[in-house]
């Protein structure tokens, strides 16, 4: 099985608590604790991590963008980089944990930290 990073968002303060959490997981090494955030490679299977108790959810990392902006213009671009994710891999791995409908359905959310307009 290969590696794939995974990341969770926590509660303020708990950060280092759900890394500990997250380390103890079989095959999960804990890359990055920030804020609200536990970054981490998983080489085993995901679904113990479905159990953690100190996390609100618990994420397959698909990629990371730089150099966005801030300015409306920047959504034509983040469509564009979106439409580039192998969201069929993805789509697999995550029915390896829990059902997914014909057709998937998804939702999004969106976490801002910082200055923002």
């Amino acid at each position: 099985m290969s590696s794939r990073t995974v990341f969770a968002l926590t509660t303020r303060g708990l950060e280092h608590v759900s890394a500990q959490e997250m380390a103890e997981v079989p095959e999960v090494r804990v890359d990055n604790v920030g804020y609200r955030r536990v970054t981490a490679e998983c080489l085993g299977s995901l679904e113990p991590m479905l159990g953690m108790r100190t996390v609100d959810d618990v994420f397959l990392a698909l990629g990371t963008w730089t150099g966005i902006g801030h300015r409306r213009e920047a959504l034509s671009n983040i469509g564009c980089l979106a439409a580039r994710l192998d969201l069929g891999t993805a789509s697999d791995t995550i029915a390896e944990v829990r059902p997914i409908g014909d057709p998937p359905t998804f939702s999004v959310t969106a976490n801002g930290v910082g200055r923002r307009n």
